[in-house]
């Protein structure tokens, strides 16, 4: 969540009167952009913009994102929508109750799925009782082998990235130290989405580490 937080924070000081304003940085700023212009001369939001906000979600595109988004995590308990609890305990994140101090950022979520989507998306509420079946199964096995892991001599190369808001940077540390024979590509210059944004650069790093030829 601190990254979620920071990069919230970063989008404000890029674009601080959004703050003021209802609702990759810039594809979300044109969104709100539009949105303010569309209620402030129509007092409601254009079938365009709505459009192309649906356009960006991947729910009702990708029901299978959504129902198992944190089930595939998940080894001897369940998951429950875990995300309602922990935005709970950030203060950021209080218009999720309805109240909202006019005078502070709206946080935006990122990769999160809320149990309130599968009733707001057409898609998904076919699906609603199976998620919810699934969110409250307990049954789920352990994912990995960690004794295997450990003593692994197949040769593994990861692409870590710093400032990845999806992936804790010290959890991916701890991970690739639990690994035998992983080596990583570690950078502070690309984030969670560089693999499509940057395949060039990522896949020739690891590809250039997986030859293991140290200078």
């Amino acid at each position: 969540m601190n990254k979620v937080i920071e990069r919230n924070k970063v989008y404000y000081e890029k674009y601080p009167r959004d703050m003021k304003r209802p609702g990759g940085i810039d594809r979300v700023h044109q969104l709100v952009l539009r949105a303010a212009n569309d209620l402030e001369l129509f007092n409601k939001l254009s079938y365009r913009i709505l459009h192309k906000i649906e356009d960006v979600q991947q729910c009702d595109s990708n029901p299978f994102y959504a129902i198992l988004h944190e089930v595939i995590y998940c080894q001897g308990r369940a998951a429950n929508w875990p995300y309602r609890e922990i935005l709970d305990n950030y203060p950021q994140f209080i218009w999720r109750s309805g109240k909202q101090d006019t005078n502070s950022p709206i946080y935006f979520t990122g990769e999160m799925i809320f149990p309130e989507m599968l009733d707001e998306y057409a898609n998904l509420r076919p699906l609603k009782g199976v998620a919810n079946m699934l969110a409250e199964y307990t049954g789920w096995p352990a994912l990995y082998d960690e004794e295997k892991l450990r003593n692994n001599t197949v040769k593994i190369t990861a692409a870590t990235y710093f400032e990845d808001m999806y992936v804790d940077f010290a959890r991916a540390q701890k991970t690739a130290c639990s690994i035998g024979n992983l080596q990583q590509y570690i950078s502070n210059q690309h984030l969670h989405s560089a693999i499509r944004k940057d395949p060039a650069t990522i896949l020739g790093a690891l590809f250039t580490i997986s030859r293991r030829e140290m200078d």
